[in-house]
């Protein structure tokens, strides 16, 4: 029974802990901070206690001790009514290595000595939420972040597309004079557009901004597109963000469908061409057979790879079994990556010819034959009997 009891209240305390956690929230959820070198980083975040609690601030993580909060506190307790504003600053040292830190500033519920006497005591699971800081250390010297986004999501033949190439200087040092060079290129890596981007003239350490390009896709097929930036910001390394871009979208056509039913195994015969200016890798067919719309078989055909703008086809061989000559719906589905081109149509199975018989021979041809062995057999023995007496006789004259 005391065991039952345990159980019963290790559940509660879990069940009671979700509901207190979920019972505070915190906005913003966090910070993104590059530390380049600021005697003091500040800022605020919103506590919301959706009711009256007595709440808890502190930081916590491999830099917390250069945390302060509400001027220069290292932890704040406070009665909270409905939400509550923290301020906190950072004060990290010069020396702090290049990288990556993250900081956690924890409020969470707590009792007084009051209210721990006047619970009695009882197990209890109380609210806790963080705030998080991101902080990045930029590199010495010189030392650039760059990505590309490509707008509109959706691009049709016709349409312009322009790129976006976001900089960072992640770097100690200044960057001035910064452009990109973006070339759009084809499946095959033969460049069919190059352009300069406008410059930026000076870029200071944790500073970002973004430079644009854009493309005329008239006169361009459906497909996919490669977009390379290069970026020389005097660096190491070149800057080089890279992105891909779809003009249309991915087709295949079942040209035609042809069947060779005849025999016990039948062949169906798909006809596909790809609409696309690459490689359409894994494709393959399903084929659904239905009698009065209930599924009497499924076939697959194997996989193949289709070249760009090619022709081919899909064959799946259908072993008839003991299915009754009629009409049957056919339902045909050819996948390609998360795809489908969709066809139907009706086919006849015809009867299956059937081998000619061997003939019966009646029970009077039998009989018949049984006895033209016997009289055939008596008058071998016969004749071979004479002959014996005749060459007996001849030895007797002599």
């Amino acid at each position: 029974m005391n065991c039952k009891y345990f159980i019963f209240l290790f559940f509660l305390v879990l069940f009671s802990y979700g509901v207190f956690a979920s019972s505070m929230g915190v906005s913003p959820p966090l910070a993104n901070i590059i530390y380049v070198g600021q005697e003091k980083i500040e800022g605020t975040f919103t506590v919301n206690t959706y009711g009256e609690k007595n709440l808890k601030t502190y930081a916590s993580g491999g830099l917390k001790e250069y945390v302060f909060l509400d001027g220069d506190e290292t932890e704040l307790k406070r009665r909270v009514e409905g939400s509550t504003t923290v301020k906190y600053s950072l004060r990290l040292p010069k020396d702090l290595k290049p990288g990556n830190y993250r900081i956690v500033i924890v409020s969470e519920q707590y009792f007084t000595m009051e209210e721990e006497i006047e619970s009695g005591g009882t197990a209890r699971a109380f609210a806790a939420i963080g705030f998080v800081i991101k902080l990045r250390v930029p590199n010495d010297g010189k030392f650039l972040e760059a990505s590309m986004t490509i707008e509109p999501a959706k691009i049709n033949i016709g349409d312009d597309v322009y790129f976006i190439i976001d900089m960072l200087n992640f770097g100690t040092e200044d960057l001035t004079d910064l452009y990109a060079d973006v070339t759009v290129n084809d499946p095959k890596g033969e460049t069919l557009s190059e352009k300069q981007t406008k410059s930026i003239d000076i870029l200071k350490p944790g500073q970002s901004r973004k430079v644009v390009s854009s493309w005329q896709t008239g006169g361009y097929s459906s497909g996919e597109y490669s977009i390379e930036a290069r970026i020389d910001y005097g660096g190491d390394y070149l800057a080089e963000p890279k992105s891909r871009l779809r003009i249309g979208d991915i087709f295949i056509e079942i040209l035609d469908v042809t069947t060779e039913l005849n025999g016990t195994v039948g062949k169906f015969i798909i006809d596909i061409q790809s609409n696309w200016n690459d490689v359409i890798k894994n494709v393959y067919a399903e084929i659904i057979i239905k009698k009065d719309d209930e599924t009497i078989d499924r076939i697959r055909t194997s996989s193949i790879d289709i070249s760009p703008w090619g022709k081919d086809k899909l064959v799946a061989f259908w072993e008839r079994n003991s299915l009754l000559p009629g009409d049957y719906d056919v339902e045909i589905y050819v996948y390609y990556y998360d795809k489908q081109a969709r066809s139907q149509l009706k086919v006849n199975l015809p009867e299956l010819e059937k081998e000619a018989p061997s003939p019966e021979m009646s029970p009077l041809l039998i009989i018949a034959v049984g006895l033209l062995v016997i009289i055939l057999l008596i008058n071998l023995i016969w004749m071979m009997h004479r002959l014996r007496n005749n060459k007996t006789e001849k030895k007797r004259r002599k």
